[in-house]
């Protein structure tokens, strides 16, 4: 559970430093595990630099680490990374499973995009049922 003191714990880390190292290197994982967090957070700007840092690694995209993505961007609005992922997904041959359709059908809901999440809903629903 993310507590008051979560925000104040979660500034000192950053990917970047560590990924200096020699001989470490952060995994998808540890990308998306950041993001869920600092969702839960609220902290747009920090989210939004790990986003940029998770773009330029060019990881390959598992269902995973897509659904959570697609949660978390989904839960704060963020459409254009709930579209990068869903893309990413679709460019990697990574077939969406019935999470992936409601996650994605909630966060177009919660941007207000309507008639996308109709859509979507649709596809969902002929896809899953053949």
């Amino acid at each position: 559970m993310i507590s008051e003191e979560s925000p104040r714990l979660l500034s000192g880390f950053s990917p970047g430093p560590v990924s200096k190292q020699k001989k470490y290197h952060h995994k998808l994982e540890c990308y998306v595990s950041l993001i869920e967090l600092l969702c839960l957070c609220g902290d747009l700007g920090r989210i939004t630099c790990v986003v940029v840092e998770l773009k330029k690694m060019n990881f390959l995209m598992n269902s995973n680490a897509a659904n959570c993505l697609i949660r978390s961007f989904g839960c704060l609005g963020m459409v254009e990374e709930l579209l990068w992922v869903w893309r990413g997904m679709k460019e990697n041959g990574i077939e969406p499973s019935l999470y992936t359709y409601n996650f994605l059908v909630n966060g177009l809901v919660n941007s207000m995009f309507i008639e996308s999440a109709e859509r979507v809903f649709e596809v969902g629903r002929l896809c899953l049922t053949l």
